[in-house]
């Protein structure tokens, strides 16, 4: 429900352009696009856009805050940039710190393999000797990692790997699956929102990429196996201004 919502978004966002330059072209609306600020659109759509599809996360709230505060800026709203930016610069790295430091734990890439549950897509544990997918389409498993003006390298070295979520903000994330072991379909959420993720999966498997890249970029280099029947992973990507490999 949320791609298609996002997928109605954008295409309406397309289509209201086409008809405002059809009319100034044709018809002498008048109608200008090119207000004081126009150009930080370019990070609130892609920001609201990853909202409605994925759900709210450090990466697309950050990205449109910074865009609507730049936005007011434009327009005189917000007139003493620095009276603004420095607190909130100051609430950004306390709230930084203070989420790396929750988080920490995830953000060194240790699991142990004698306590560590793997949970599905809705938070529940999953039976090391169940496939690990949630019905229908895979979903993004529980496991979260998030680098946020910082660096996270979580490792899945000889455990169970059932999907999660990755982002990085101003940062960069290094998911390891070289070692991991995956069994059946799963799914990776990935968000690059100025810096870069990089995820290895292991030989057995078979990536997907997929998402739309926003002044950034995602690439594929993993070398599918052949093995009929071999897992999928699915990446669903989201660029703005960052990279994701895939290897």
């Amino acid at each position: 429900m949320r791609n298609n919502m996002s997928a109605v978004v954008l295409g309406l966002i397309f289509i209201a352009a086409g008809v405002v330059y059809f009319g100034n072209s044709f018809f002498d609306w008048g109608i200008t696009i090119f207000f004081n600020g126009w150009w930080t659109l370019f990070l609130i759509v892609p920001g609201i856009l990853s909202i409605i599809k994925t759900g709210p996360n450090v990466g697309n709230l950050v990205l449109t805050g910074v865009g609507i505060f730049l936005l007011l800026r434009s327009l005189d709203v917000i007139k003493d940039f620095w009276a603004v930016c420095v607190p909130a610069g100051l609430v950004l790295i306390g709230a930084g710190i203070i989420f790396q430091s929750v988080r920490s734990n995830k953000a060194k890439g240790v699991v142990d393999v004698e306590n560590y549950t793997p949970c599905d897509a809705e938070g529940n544990p999953v039976n090391r000797e169940d496939d690990g997918t949630a019905k229908g389409a895979p979903k993004a498993g529980k496991d979260r990692f998030d680098a946020f003006f910082g660096g996270v390298s979580p490792n899945y070295n000889g455990k169970e790997f059932f999907g999660c979520r990755v982002s990085a903000v101003f940062g960069g994330a290094e998911l390891n699956l070289k070692n991991a072991v995956i069994r059946k379909n799963c799914t990776i959420s990935a968000a690059a929102i100025f810096g870069g993720v990089d995820i290895a999966l292991p030989p057995n498997v078979r990536a997907v990429v997929v998402g739309t890249p926003v002044l950034g970029g995602w690439e594929n280099k993993h070398t599918d196996s052949l093995t009929p029947g071999a897992p999928v992973v699915y990446i669903k990507a989201t660029c703005v201004l960052g990279g994701i490999d895939v290897i």
